[in-house]
């Protein structure tokens, strides 16, 4: 491991862990010298989530089992939503952005991210994320942005200027808002409705 070549690099006070992120996308966790975790972020395909399935379905039923949802949004909606995603239902172009530890597991991830745009289209959603609960809560949202620089790169580069989506959880719609700089913009009687400038 060379250090020279990390992009980001900071100190967490309570828990003394240092976090290097390489570029490339691995991100190592380590404290007084010791390797904690590493993630590679990489864009998989459909068929990746799919031969992966019993992984991604036990994970979010775990993720999302204590959330708490927005509207009338429950666990079932992420497993359903990832599933039209790797069906071809939501359109061309679907990919996900995961977080993948050095042995290969998904711990965190975002699902069902376009990346082919129609003639005349400028904006798009996106859909469920979540990063697993057996990392520590600075640990998710390090892996988190990464994940979601990837995405908005990747939603960019299609050519899309801005997403609108509804949060799905009261915790997903805060990181989002904070780490993310999304804005909540109520349309009418759409009051979960919030958008990203890219």
């Amino acid at each position: 491991m060379r250090i020279s070549i990390a992009n980001h690099f900071a100190i967490s006070p309570k828990s003394n862990t240092i976090f290097i992120e390489i570029f490339g996308g691995l991100i190592i966790f380590v404290r007084r010298g010791i390797i904690l975790s590493q993630y590679i972020v990489e864009v998989v395909e459909n068929d990746f989530v799919e031969r992966r399935w019993t992984e991604v379905e036990t994970l979010v039923e775990s993720v999302f089992k204590d959330s708490s949802f927005n509207e009338k949004f429950t666990v079932e909606r992420p497993l359903w939503h990832i599933q039209e995603g790797i069906k071809g239902n939501l359109g061309k172009g679907i990919k996900h952005v995961l977080g993948l530890s050095s042995e290969g597991d998904i711990l965190a991830g975002a699902f069902c991210i376009p990346t082919y745009k129609e003639d005349g289209q400028t904006e798009c959603d996106i859909g469920w994320f979540y990063a697993s609960g057996d990392l520590s809560k600075i640990q998710k949202i390090r892996v988190l942005d990464a994940i979601f620089n990837t995405v908005h790169q990747a939603i960019k580069s299609a050519g899309f200027t801005r997403i609108v989506t509804n949060m799905g959880t009261r915790e997903g719609a805060k990181y989002l808002e904070r780490r993310q700089r999304y804005t909540h913009q109520p349309i009418g009687e759409k009051t979960n409705n919030w958008v990203k400038i890219l």
